[in-house]
């Protein structure tokens, strides 16, 4: 054999020609929650055919940057609701105003926990059309929850503050 061939062997062909360090990464497949488990490699598919319906080791920038203003535009809208509850308005969701009704804290913890841990979930499958779809529907509506919360802002300006 010349070196050249004995370069390329396989992983269970012996270690004699092995260029390759460690274990070899193809052995698996990419995991869901890879993506949480630090700094890897795959952000993508390597095939046209291996864009959609994949797991990736590491989100782009644009990913994260998505998922990231949910999270945001969430705390937005637990502290606005949180604002407008104390001028007087009511809680539309049942379950919500049930949690306001025991303390603040209890609120936003559930508000916040139970909306990252759905990003988490969503963000780890990503690269499957229906979370996609997901996030940037999550996305259109907590952005129009936002503009629906400046609109109250402005009328309950003129209300009076209620003890907490």
């Amino acid at each position: 054999m010349d070196t050249e061939s004995e370069t390329r062997r396989a992983p269970d062909a012996g270690a004699a020609g092995e260029r390759r360090r460690g274990a070899d990464r193809r052995t698996r497949p990419t995991r869901p929650f890879d993506v949480l488990r630090g700094h890897r490699r795959r952000r993508g598919g390597r095939r046209a055919s291996e864009r959609e319906g994949i797991y990736v080791d590491r989100l782009a920038t644009p990913d994260v940057m998505l998922v990231l203003a949910i999270f945001v535009l969430n705390i937005l809208d637990a502290y606005l609701t949180l604002d407008i509850v104390l001028h007087g308005a009511e809680e539309a969701n049942p379950v919500m105003a049930t949690l306001l009704g025991r303390s603040h804290a209890a609120f936003l913890a559930q508000k916040i926990a139970v909306v990252g841990f759905c990003l988490v979930i969503l963000g780890a499958h990503l690269h499957f059309r229906i979370a996609r779809a997901g996030l940037v529907g999550l996305l259109v509506l907590y952005a129009g929850l936002f503009v629906y919360h400046l609109d109250l802002q402005s009328t309950a300006a003129a209300l009076p503050t209620l003890p907490p």
